[in-house]
């Protein structure tokens, strides 16, 4: 076995990404792509420990949360967003476009674009906590919760 990248000074700093045939690693102070041939490096890694990854975006992409900010970035230059924004929810997804985020505070479901403007909230009159959310490719959200423990589903064309 060779050793293709990291050791100990690597510093894991979030969840490997699995992209099927790649691997992207956050360590504490650059970015690593693996395949099964060999290690890139994509360079530093300004962000720190990251959380709440996701895959699923159009162009390449990939998107992460770090210090309060959600990011928004190629898979071959992470360090380099093309979208930053203020995030203070606890679980996020992405419209299958790419073009606005659901965000979930526990309370509200929030819908804004990618300079983080908000452009919709669905109204919660029976106060139910909203735990993980997920944008689905025919364009309606689906969202626990967590009062019920059931999986309901908004419409984005509701948000007020």
């Amino acid at each position: 076995v060779d050793l293709i990248a990291g050791g100990a000074e690597l510093g894991l700093t979030g969840p490997v990404i699995d992209l099927g045939d790649t691997l992207v690693v956050p360590g504490a102070e650059r970015w690593l792509r693996l395949t099964a041939a060999d290690g890139e490096d994509l360079g530093a890694n300004p962000y720190g420990a990251i959380s709440l990854v996701r895959t699923n975006l159009p162009g390449n992409q990939i998107s992460f949360v770090t210090g309060g900010q959600l990011i928004i970035a190629p898979v071959d230059a992470p360090a380099n967003p093309t979208a930053q924004l203020p995030f203070t929810g606890v679980d996020y997804d992405l419209a299958p476009d790419g073009e606005r985020i659901v965000v979930s505070d526990g309370r509200t479901l929030s819908i804004v674009d990618l300079s983080g403007a908000e452009v919709g909230t669905f109204p919660n009159p029976e106060g139910i906590s909203i735990g993980s959310v997920v944008w689905q490719p025919d364009g309606s959200i689906l969202f626990v919760d967590l009062s019920s423990n059931v999986v309901r589903s908004v419409d984005p064309g509701d948000a007020g």
